[in-house]
């Protein structure tokens, strides 16, 4: 049978391209000209709601798009094609999303009302009234259309906001009073949305001398009469002029400022997920995660600070991005990443130490960061790097850490674990690093990229494990040791650096602990003259694995400690003149040039000092090895080559300790 099907409502839809309404109130019905009809099934979204010989009914609907299909059923038992109609009851139909009470700086005049479509659809404003019932009475009959997710804008007069025309002007110019009124949005005689009645509109938006702020609602699907749902703007995140053509502390015709803020800028106590589709996000102050909270972050969000933003870690940070779509933590000045945030074309340019930074507090870990960027941090106290951690651990990985104001990565008695990840652009003189570890803790850097900045990697009295890292082009030094807790290094390499090696500054390592110097990748470990040499003192060690390279122009000095070399047959522990580049490594960038034996170069082994050196070789040094009386050797299956001076035995009066072990010695030139 052939029938006609329709919903009341919907012929005033408030949209022209779908059935929207603001009543959740509907009839449906339907008839047919056919005498064989029998009846009619209704199914509502997929579901067969009633099957009646009834020709319609009202039926009231939840917040959402709902769909009826209906076919008819002849006497013979057979049914009609189906026909669809589909109706939307938005959650908010139209809202008052912000409201410049305030004026402007240059005039109190400059007062406006902004709306906002949540909906999907285009809608029709005629029917729609915006008035006020408290001290300035107007009314406004609303005229046009508003787009989805668009923004209608009311001034009071055209010079409000001089750079976007208005879609409405209050008639006759009626202010907006200072002091508080509630305004109400309606459609027909349904109320739609409204603010809240409150004396000075309960200080949501600011007119002193130093800040006029406009009053923004937080959220479109929060109730409009709370006025917990509103607050001023956010003075960084402006949009429009006032009649003087100044800046406007307010978004008109934009997102609303404090929509930007990473959990509406209160302290994350509870969890909470940042989404691409919201982003980006901005932090205007350091914002805390309490202990039991976790921020979520999906791939492809963008998270910008002003100077005062940043993040304090005491809970978890899920930051996991892709090869595709990294997550960001950037300045708001950075217009390369989310767009001119700020909305002030190029007046403003990012800096290193635009912005404070990620830092992890105390006892914290399991927070992941993994394929971000994270930029142009360091305006902190202290660290004044993009990332740090104090007693705490995190996981960094595929990342990029650069353009902070001295250090792309602090930590301080740390256990984190930092994995292909590039330290760049860190270019503060003698200050400036692509990462620093400092004061115990035992973290893993594998496979990390350290280039472009004035110092790589410095590590002062901490261990850990530092695996497979390259560095290039670093201004000064491109790894520093000071002082190790126990670390292991291997598989460095890297060419362009001030000093194209690992340079071992005073003291190797601490008191009952080992420094294990594993062969690298052309890149020799370092004995420097411009740092005063190197010592080794009682209960500490070091350990040269096979195939290391140690490069010296100054003296090591063993007043008391453990020297250990063990090298191998196929793998010799290499010990030479720092501008000895025969080794494939130019140690000093300054092109292979004609090696001269340095003064005072070599290792000396104090009274109580012992050491075990097997299959070195030993070459261009000044005193290659020198032992005192007192000090306790086995020196064995190795070659001195173009020394100046050969002490492989025990100086003062010749004598020998039980213990020295002394033998297959090479000697040539």
């Amino acid at each position: 049978p052939e029938f006609v099907f329709s919903i009341q409502e919907c012929a005033t839809s408030l949209s022209t391209d779908s059935c929207v309404l603001a009543t959740s109130t509907v009839h449906l019905s339907w008839s047919s000209a056919d005498a064989d009809v029998d009846s009619f099934e209704l199914s509502q979204d997929g579901s067969v709601a009633t099957t009646t010989k009834d020709l319609g009914f009202a039926i009231t609907l939840s917040s959402g798009k709902t769909i009826f299909s209906l076919r008819a059923r002849d006497t013979a038992g057979n049914f009609s094609a189906t026909k669809t109609l589909e109706v939307t009851i938005p959650g908010r139909v139209l809202v008052i999303n912000e409201v410049n009470w305030a004026g402007s700086h240059t005039s109190g005049d400059d007062q406006w009302i902004e709306l906002y479509n949540p909906t999907d659809s285009t809608l029709n404003l005629a029917g729609f009234t915006l008035y006020s019932v408290d001290r300035s009475e107007f009314s406004i009959p609303l005229s046009g259309a508003i787009p989805s997710r668009g923004f209608y804008l009311i001034k009071r007069d055209e010079q409000s906001v001089s750079d976007i025309s208005a879609d409405l002007l209050i008639p006759g110019g009626t202010r907006i009073s200072s002091a508080g009124e509630r305004l109400i949005l309606a459609y027909a005689s349904t109320t739609v949305d409204e603010t809240f009645s409150c004396l000075s509109w309960c200080d949501k938006g600011k007119r002193n001398a130093i800040e006029v702020l406009s009053m923004e609602r937080i959220n479109p699907d929060l109730p409009g009469a709370d006025k917990e749902s509103w607050t001023s703007a956010v003075a960084a995140l402006a949009n429009g002029r006032d009649r003087a053509g100044d800046p406007i502390h307010a978004t008109p015709g934009k997102r609303n400022s404090v929509s930007y803020l990473v959990n509406n800028g209160k302290d994350i106590e509870s969890d909470v997920l940042l989404t691409k589709a919201q982003s980006p996000y901005v932090l205007a102050r350091v914002q805390t995660i309490a202990p039991e909270a976790t921020l979520r972050i999906e791939p492809g969000v963008i998270i910008k600070s002003n100077v005062l933003g940043g993040l304090s870690v005491s809970g978890k940070i899920m930051a996991e991005g892709t090869d595709t779509e990294p997550i960001v933590f950037t300045a708001l000045t950075d217009d390369a990443y989310g767009g001119d945030t700020n909305n002030d074309s190029s007046a403003t340019t990012p800096a290193p130490g635009s912005w404070k930074n990620i830092s992890f507090t105390r006892g914290t870990e399991g927070s992941v960061i993994d394929h971000a960027i994270i930029r142009y941090g360091g305006n902190d106290t202290f660290e004044k790097s993009n990332l740090s951690a104090a007693s705490a651990a995190f996981t960094l990985s595929n990342s990029i850490s650069e353009l902070a104001l001295e250090r792309g990565l602090y930590l301080d008695s740390s256990t984190s674990t930092i994995t292909d990840t590039i330290f760049r652009g860190m270019t503060r003189p003698t200050r400036g690093f692509g990462a620093t570890v400092e004061s115990g803790g035992g973290s893993v850097f594998r496979g990390n990229t350290f280039e472009g900045n004035d110092r790589g990697l410095y590590v002062n009295g901490a261990g850990g494990r530092y695996e497979d890292n390259i560095f290039t082009n670093n201004t000064s030094r491109a790894f520093e040791l000071i002082a190790g807790v126990n670390p292991i290094i291997s598989g460095t390499s890297g060419s362009g650096n001030g000093l194209n090696g690992i340079l071992l500054n005073s003291r190797i390592a601490v008191a009952q602990s080992t420094t294990t110097l594993n062969k690298n990748n052309a890149f020799p470990y370092v004995v420097s003259r411009e740092t005063g040499g190197a010592t080794l003192s009682s209960g500490e060690a070091v350990v040269l694995g096979p195939g290391a390279t140690l490069k010296i122009d100054a003296v090591l000095g063993n007043t008391g400690g453990n020297f250990e070399v063990r090298g191998t047959v196929e793998e010799p522990v290499l010990f030479t003149a720092l501008a000895d580049d025969s080794d494939g490594n130019d140690a000093q960038n300054n092109g292979t040039g004609r090696v001269s034996r340095i003064r005072f170069s070599g290792i000396r082994m104090d009274s109580s000092a012992q050491s075990y050196i097997e299959h070195a070789r030993f070459q261009f040094l000044d005193v290659a090895v020198q032992y005192s009386a007192s000090s306790l050797a086995v020196l064995k299956n190795s070659s001195f080559s173009v020394n100046d001076y050969y002490y492989p035995v025990p100086l003062s009066d010749g004598s020998r300790l039980p213990g020295d072990v002394i033998e297959n010695i090479m000697f040539e030139n």
